[in-house]
């Protein structure tokens, strides 16, 4: 009956100090680097050529043979970039 009382003491404080090693580890006081989006041209055609050039890189399409259809101002709420699930 001792050794297993014992055995309960020595359960629970191991259990206690595995619970207060963790919650130590969170790092809840480290600062957050923010991460801040490039600088983009206001004007339209620049951004037009951004996306043909990134397109041009991506896929080796000569860049003369990438026409834009529309442009349209989108503006995503979740900021998924229109994809809801990855």
């Amino acid at each position: 009956m001792k050794q297993s009382r014992i055995w309960l003491t020595l359960g629970i404080l191991l259990i206690s100090i595995l619970v207060l090693s963790a919650c130590s580890l969170s790092g809840g006081n480290q600062p957050v680097e923010e991460v801040l989006p490039p600088d983009l041209p206001e004007d339209t055609e620049s951004l037009i050529m951004l996306a043909k050039f990134d397109l041009t890189l991506k896929t080796g399409v000569d860049i003369e043979n990438i026409v834009t259809k529309s442009i349209e101002e989108t503006l995503f709420d979740d900021a998924s970039l229109g994809v809801a699930e990855p």
